[in-house]
């Protein structure tokens, strides 16, 4: 029990300073962002319908 609390605090001590630079809505909700805040798509990829 007390292994996995140490594991999970180490793992949230990484996890949660990412999440907060990036954004948490930008990280779980990407299509809610504005366009202008994603990158542009990569040059020769096509979409298929």
């Amino acid at each position: 029990m007390w292994l996995g609390a140490k594991l999970i605090s180490g793992a949230s001590g990484i996890i949660f300073p990412i999440i907060r630079a990036e954004g948490v809505r930008q990280m779980f909700f990407p299509v809610t962002v504005p366009a202008y805040y994603r990158a542009p798509p990569v040059k020769g990829e096509t979409k298929c319908s």
